[in-house]
């Protein structure tokens, strides 16, 4: 069902994006350690890094469903909604489809190969769950597909519909038009 994957990718932004607050500590408790009190913590900086990648890759999916994600509005913003259904299929398609395909067919041996050998941080005191962090790749691979699909198929499906309404529309025309000759 359409409506459930954009519930769910709007439920998994909501949940991301509530971890702003945690992130927010954790750069706070790194500044005041090192600047207040000379100490530095490289583990709590790299899971600073971690709910920061964990953040921007959930809620990717997330933006694009809410129409917030970067787009150049020049041209967009007056448009009528079929030339703006019209760019988005178009973008989906030649932009974004691409990304998320080559995104999905890199990360896959990426993040085995991390898992493989169950990488660590390179730094002395860093966290030891490195593989981890580099899964959050999938997130955005999978709740952007997830995403594209429906927001392909919305735009399809409106292009058609107004295009055919626009058919019915001539065909309409073109059936008055007829009839007032036969009446003639």
């Amino acid at each position: 069902n359409l409506f459930n994957i954009h519930s769910m990718s709007d439920y998994l932004g909501r949940f991301f994006a509530r971890l702003m607050p945690v992130l927010l500590i954790l750069v706070m408790v790194v500044v005041i350690g090192r600047y207040f009190f000379d100490i530095g913590r490289v583990d709590i900086q790299e899971l600073a890094l971690y709910v920061h990648a964990l953040i921007f890759l959930g809620c990717a999916g997330w933006a694009y469903s809410a129409d917030e994600h970067v787009r150049v509005d020049i041209f967009y913003r007056n448009a009528s909604t079929v030339y703006k259904k019209a760019v988005n299929t178009f973008g989906i398609i030649f932009f974004l489809l691409p990304m998320i395909v080559v995104l999905g067919y890199y990360a896959t041996d990426f993040v085995a190969a991390s898992w493989s050998v169950l990488e660590i941080s390179t730094e002395p005191g860093g966290l030891k769950i490195v593989y981890i962090q580099k899964s959050f790749i999938f997130l955005v691979f999978y709740l952007n597909s997830f995403q594209i699909l429906l927001e392909f198929i919305q735009c399809s499906a409106n292009i058609l519909e107004i295009t055919s309404l626009r058919l019915n529309a001539s065909h309409l025309r073109l059936f008055k038009k007829a009839k007032r000759k036969c009446q003639r």
